[in-house]
């Protein structure tokens, strides 16, 4: 499911086929207008189409067609649903998904530092997980006294360049 971008899981059904879902998307307003989504069956990757939505607080249901019971859609509870990359919400232009980021290369002065693992969100901003070569990890805020630029197409951020070091623990 490598080619997919996945942006939910079904979690449970209601007696006329309704699905509770957990999002895994960063907007939630996208479910609304869904037209299809993408879940793999017994090996087989199959759309499913979706007939109709709701958005109740912080809950989201879809109703795939053909699926008019609990009966019909309960084997669906669990399956994790993607989407093609083309029908990704458009971002800013500097802004990124994180899926974009994890495996990049994070340069700074001219120096490999290490590659982008993981993203951890926090109240004040969020945080790249970068491993070193030599298998050290490194926190760096992604706010702009940090970060310079990213290529998106090359898979590689740019730190803005410094005499010190951002990453030296005082102890």
């Amino acid at each position: 499911m490598e080619d997919y971008v996945l942006i939910g899981e079904i979690k449970a059904v209601d007696s006329d086929g309704f699905l509770s879902i957990h999002s895994y998307s960063d907007f939630p307003d996208r479910f609304q207008n869904l037209q299809s989504v993408l879940i793999e069956i017994y090996g087989v990757v199959r759309p499913f189409f979706v007939e109709d939505s709701a958005i109740n607080g912080n809950k989201i249901f879809l109703k795939f067609r053909n699926f008019n019971s609990s009966d019909e859609a309960s084997f669906l509870i669990g399956k994790k649903f993607f989407i093609l990359p083309a029908e990704l919400v458009k971002l800013k232009e500097d802004e990124f998904y994180v899926h974009d980021l994890i495996g990049s290369v994070v340069i700074r002065n001219d120096i490999k530092v290490g590659v982008i693992e993981d993203l951890i969100e926090t109240p004040a901003n969020d945080v790249l997980v970068i491993i070193s070569d030599d298998g050290e990890e490194l926190l760096i805020p992604v706010v702009k006294i940090f970060v310079d630029s990213f290529d998106q197409e090359n898979k590689t951020l740019y730190l803005k360049p410094g005499e010190e070091s951002i990453y030296d623990d005082e102890d």
